[in-house]
Order: C-alpha cells, then sequence, then structure tokens
C-alpha cells in the first residue's frame, strides 16, 4: 500500500480544507493531539486508503501532529491508538521506515489485542518515549488522559 505523499488515489490530501472529517478530540498526548474522525468522509474527500488510523509520521499530508481513529469501532481504539503512537515513536525517533514501523506496531497491536491487560504499561512506554523525545522542547510533561481513565 502506498504511503502520504503518493497520489495513486482521489482527493486533495488536504485534511484543513476537510475540516467536516474531525468528529472529536480524544485525547492530548503533549504536542500531539489525537482524534476521532469520519472514516468514510477521509476515504472521500482525503485519502482513499485510510483505514483504522494514521499519524502524521507515516501520513506526510497531515500537517500538525496529529493521530486520527477511525470511528468505525469503539472497541478498536485504545490497539489502533497503541499502533499510531508506537509507529510515530519508531519513525520519528528511531529513523525507522513506514513499512519496518508498522510491521513492529503491529506486533504490539497484536499483543495488546490478545492481552487486553497489556494496554496500560505498553501504551505508558509510549508516552513516556514521547515525553523523553519532546518533553525537553515543550517543557512540560507529556500526560495523556487515556492512562488516567483507561478501562480497556
Amino acid at each position: 500500500m502506498s504511503r502520504g505523499g503518493t497520489r495513486d488515489v482521489e482527493g486533495d490530501l488536504n485534511l484543513q480544507a476537510h475540516p467536516e472529517v474531525l468528529l472529536q478530540i480524544f485525547d492530548r498526548i503533549g504536542p500531539v493531539t489525537v482524534y476521532i474522525v469520519d472514516g468514510v468522509l477521509v476515504r472521500k474527500h482525503i485519502y482513499l486508503n485510510f483505514t483504522q488510523g494514521g499519524n502524521y509520521m507515516a501520513y506526510p499530508w497531515l500537517k500538525e501532529k496529529l493521530i486520527l481513529l477511525e470511528d468505525a469501532n469503539e472497541r478498536d481504539r485504545l490497539p489502533i491508538l497503541f499502533h499510531e503512537l508506537y509507529e510515530t515513536n519508531c519513525m520519528e525517533q528511531d529513523g525507522e521506515k513506514y513499512d519496518v514501523a508498522h510491521e513492529h506496531a503491529d506486533e504490539g497491536e497484536i499483543k495488546i489485542r490478545h492481552n487486553p491487560a497489556l494496554f496500560q504499561s505498553m501504551f505508558e512506554k509510549e508516552v513516556q518515549r514521547l515525553e523523553r523525545y519532546h518533553g525537553s522542547k515543550w517543557g512540560t510533561k507529556v500526560q495523556s488522559s487515556v492512562l488516567r481513565q483507561n478501562s480497556y
């Protein structure tokens, strides 16, 4: 599957031109805002291959530090959020290419889907990685409302 800048689909690859796809803020993790998005509208107006989630490192057309979670299945949100944050960290901090980062994120997501009790510690570790990377730039502790209210 092509990623980001490859124009192999209809759409203008501009989230700002279609604010109606942003349904609600799900979380803020330091400089990263996590949105629940209307997946049908994302595929219709922006990127046909959007499925389940995406992040600013995998999708260069995201002009801000965003993670997008599709609205289709609420029960999938936390495993997908972990996947997107892990993938973002691997690409941004470790310099991994998308395909490698995606594969690593898949491995973690599968662990969480098979044992939901792992979500809390695995997600917290990724939040801490983000904090180490961005924390000094933002001068604040990176927090996540998902960690404060998680019941996955």
